[in-house]
């Protein structure tokens, strides 16, 4: 027996028929960008510490030191946090011949948060004036089991004065946490010159089936 799949359009009652391919897979068209859906729900959250004092690059591999964290602050059984993208800038000095940026998730309960660092700015990406439930510290210590650093985005950079260069990731939802757990981000690069460096991120808050 054939069964036939339709949808409702949002806002309406009109139904249309959803199709396959001759695999079997369901046609989806995207109308919208990515991350477009989110955004409206004014679920989507830039962070920035540029109104703050600009960090020092670790020279080696951190271990259980995150430069800087996410913390999830929701109460259990809350939303998770959802890293979408980040990025690192410089913002004075001489820049080393290297430049990475790693991030990882913290395994289990982390030490609560209850501050942003002093010049972290935060704010929903939708114009409104909705506040995530979460911080952005630094120089968090991860409980647990050591976690597993992925390199976020890396390459070489001009050992000169460059304001604003960097680098940029997409991290797609591949790193988030749920409610008591931090996501950790750090900047690898060589420490010979005196470069320091703002963080960047924008995250999900969103309540997931899972």
């Amino acid at each position: 027996m054939q069964t036939k799949l339709r949808a409702i359009k949002i806002g309406t009652t009109d139904e249309v028929d959803l199709k396959a391919s001759e695999a079997g897979e369901l046609r989806v068209s995207q109308y919208l960008p990515p991350y477009a859906q989110l955004c409206a729900a004014g679920k989507l959250f830039g962070i920035n510490m540029c109104a703050g004092t600009a960090i020092l690059p670790k020279a080696s591999m951190p271990t259980t030191v995150a430069g800087y964290a996410i913390y999830n602050a929701n109460p259990d059984g809350g939303a998770h946090i959802v890293l979408v993208h980040a990025a690192v800038t410089s913002s004075s000095a001489t820049m080393g011949l290297g430049l990475a940026l790693i991030g990882c998730v913290a395994i289990g309960a982390q030490t609560q948060q209850v501050a942003n660092y002093s010049g972290a700015v935060i704010s929903c990406l939708d114009g409104s004036a909705k506040k995530p439930n979460l911080f952005f510290a630094t120089a968090v210590t991860l409980l647990g089991t050591q976690s597993a650093w992925q390199v976020l985005a890396a390459g070489d950079q001009t050992a000169t004065v460059a304001v604003g260069t960097g680098h940029t990731a997409f991290a797609h939802g591949m790193l988030m946490v749920p409610p008591g757990g931090a996501i950790g981000l750090e900047v690898i690069g060589p420490i010979g010159g005196t470069a320091l460096f703002d963080m960047y991120a924008i995250v999900a808050q969103v309540k997931l089936d899972v």
